[in-house]
């Protein structure tokens, strides 16, 4: 899938993987630095040793889920309205949360380009 295996992958897999807390962990840095690729190279490690996971993409409501996984029920991609709604982030909060709870190691929810939900912090942090 991937040519190139991003260091910090194996970081970020072990940091979810050593314990059962309920943590947010922001994978941070400038633009093209391969942010969704070590997001993407992560789920897929941590599918395979038994997480159940989901990537959602804010940014590009055009992706094609295939690109990322041959698993469509692990990518959603949003419709530009979705996009601009809060609401949207709450759904998939309470969707994952639900998820969390039917898997015996837990869930792990990727969202890629979270801010560009309006007031996506605040919504976060009720969540």
């Amino acid at each position: 899938m991937y040519s190139f295996h991003r260091p910090h992958v194996e970081q970020l897999v072990e940091f979810i993987s050593s314990s059962s807390d309920m943590r947010v962990i922001a994978i941070i840095g400038p633009r093209q630095v391969g942010k969704t690729i070590i997001a993407m190279q992560g789920l897929d490690q941590l599918i395979k040793s038994g997480f159940t996971c989901k990537y959602i993409s804010f940014d590009d409501p055009h992706t094609n889920p295939s690109d990322w996984s041959k698993d469509t029920n692990i990518v959603d991609v949003l419709t530009v309205n979705q996009l601009a709604n809060p609401q949207t982030l709450v759904s998939i909060w309470e969707s994952a949360r639900k998820a969390s709870l039917e898997s015996p190691k837990g869930h792990v929810l990727f969202l890629d380009e979270v801010q560009l939900i309006p007031e996506w912090s605040n919504y976060l942090k009720g969540l």
